[in-house]
């Protein structure tokens, strides 16, 4: 019994995994881990910690999700009507978010005297590494994210 429970939690973080792999592109298991491993020690609210699992997890609604529960439903996203309504897209790649995030990454690059270039990897996942040489450095990046 133990078995199977160990084997579905795994199929389900494989599951999160894949989508993240085909919105993101390049995520190899060991910054999957890393991100893993930060979802934990980030913050010691449990609301907060619940609100980062159903990110990672991509649990929120969005138009594709709705249109599958309601087939009569649009697939696009409800602001851009020719756009797709994605978990990538409302969260990184909408053109109004993609203004939002250059000068979010703008502003970073400035503080930290570094050019960071946008990406989805690090704002969405937090994954820091190889961006920055120092801890505090990185562990600026991490809040100003």
């Amino acid at each position: 019994m133990y078995q199977t429970i160990e084997a579905k939690k795994e199929k389900q973080v494989l599951n999160c995994y894949k989508t993240w792999l085909q919105d993101i592109g390049e995520l190899d298991p060991d910054k999957w881990m890393e991100v893993l491993r930060h979802l934990t020690k980030s913050t010691i609210a449990s609301r907060d910690k619940l609100i980062q699992v159903k990110f990672l997890h991509c649990s929120y609604l969005t138009p594709e999700c709705l249109n599958r529960l309601t087939p009569t439903r649009g697939l696009n996203c409800t602001s851009r009507r020719g756009h797709p309504g994605s978990w990538i897209y409302i969260v990184w790649s909408c053109p109004k978010l993609v203004a939002y995030w250059i000068q979010i990454f703008a502003f970073i690059s400035k503080l930290l005297v570094l050019t960071i270039p946008p990406d989805p990897a690090l704002a969405l996942l937090d994954l820091t590494r190889g961006l920055v040489n120092s801890a505090e450095s990185r562990t600026l990046l991490q809040l100003l994210l």
